[in-house]
């Protein structure tokens, strides 16, 4: 359950329990959902978004699969009462929380209290709960209401780079009960030091990591409510598309560059999907949107060329703000190794979600 890192705690907590050598099925929500057994894969359509339709394909998954021993489930986090619904038919030994962010603040209520409400009601008290973040008000608002609600709860904090080493040490507590052993978890490895000559080239511009703020709209708010608090006149953008989420690509460019268009000044594109190939959207970019005037579109395989190649070419003092998908090795280096994007969108967390969102 959460608002941020769900697909991508489920994949990395899928490998550690198939490779200690138990029977492993998972569900990936989202757009593209995925069921994983094992080291299969397979694609999930869908036709309907009720709860009660979501609650039969849980039932279907593990009817597939009756052997397995490990079962990890991503809760979406549409509403309170679906995700009450899937809590109690699954039935889990421990549910892990990752961030109440603002994105889902519409659905689930007007302020990060409400929302931590919102989710612990969502739990049936004899459920264990691990609560993980890397935003301080989130951390803090989660306590005080486990307080209020005299609900335990183990209540985690780190940065990003670290947060399945950190959630691992609470979950594997659970494990020991129901006496699960398992590989140690490994931690996240960047590609090395990076020389001091380009981080002089490199630290006069300012970087913003806006992600994926769970949809469209809600990344929108975010991006005009940065740009309007900190008076940017123009931006790059950073798109980073992974492979497993192709469908952001199009989403996000063909959402963003009109909504922004006469405030982009460059962009910078990574794809690691063989079929939307950075040379094939950098095309689609130029011939959609910039065919009567030239930008600088760059293209970006790695850190290497983006730190060696390509941000020495843009001007001191200007903004880059990173779009699309950030939980990805290119990501995490960037923002754990470099402290180029120290946080995931951080002028937010100064927002009152009140008057960000609209609530009287």
């Amino acid at each position: 359950m959460g608002t941020r890192g769900k697909s991508s705690i489920v994949r990395r907590f899928h490998k550690l329990f198939y490779e200690s050598g138990y029977k492993t099925l998972s569900r990936e929500t989202g757009l593209i959902p995925m069921v994983y057994y094992n080291d299969k894969d397979l694609f999930m359509r869908r036709e309907r978004k009720s709860t009660f339709f979501r609650t039969s394909e849980a039932k279907i998954i593990m009817k597939m699969f009756p052997k397995s021993e490990i079962i990890i489930f991503e809760n979406n986090s549409i509403s309170k009462s679906y995700m009450r619904g899937i809590n109690e038919f699954m039935k889990p030994d421990v549910v892990i929380i990752a961030t109440i962010s603002v994105d889902h603040i519409l659905s689930q209520g007007g302020t990060l209290e409400e929302v931590a409400r919102g989710y612990l009601d969502s739990v049936p008290r004899k459920i264990p709960i691990i609560f993980w973040t890397n935003h301080k008000l989130e951390h803090e608002a989660f306590k005080r209401v486990c307080r209020e609600v005299k609900r335990k709860a183990d209540i985690l904090f780190s940065p990003l780079r670290d947060r399945e080493e950190t959630i691992f040490p609470a979950l594997k507590k659970y494990l020991d009960e129901k006496k699960i052993k398992c590989n140690t978890l490994k931690a996240f490895k960047g590609s090395g030091n990076i020389p001091s000559e380009i981080i002089s080239k490199i630290q006069n511009k300012t970087f913003i990591n806006l992600g994926h703020v769970n949809d469209v709209l809600h990344t929108a708010l975010a991006l005009d409510e940065i740009v309007s608090r900190k008076e940017i006149k123009r931006v790059y953008f950073l798109f980073n598309f992974r492979s497993d989420r192709p469908e952001r690509a199009f989403v996000f460019i063909n959402a963003f560059i009109p909504l922004f268009q006469n405030l982009i000044e460059g962009i910078i594109i990574r794809s690691d999907s063989l079929s939307l190939t950075v040379e094939f959207l950098k095309k689609d970019i130029k011939k959609k949107y910039f065919a009567d005037y030239d930008i600088p579109i760059y293209s970006c395989d790695s850190v290497a060329d983006l730190l060696v190649d390509i941000l020495p070419q843009i001007p001191d003092k200007k903004t880059i703000i990173m779009l699309g998908n950030t939980a990805d090795e290119f990501g995490y280096f960037l923002i754990s190794k470099l402290g180029l994007f120290k946080d995931t969108y951080p002028i937010l967390e100064s927002i009152d979600s009140k008057t960000f969102f609209g609530f009287d």
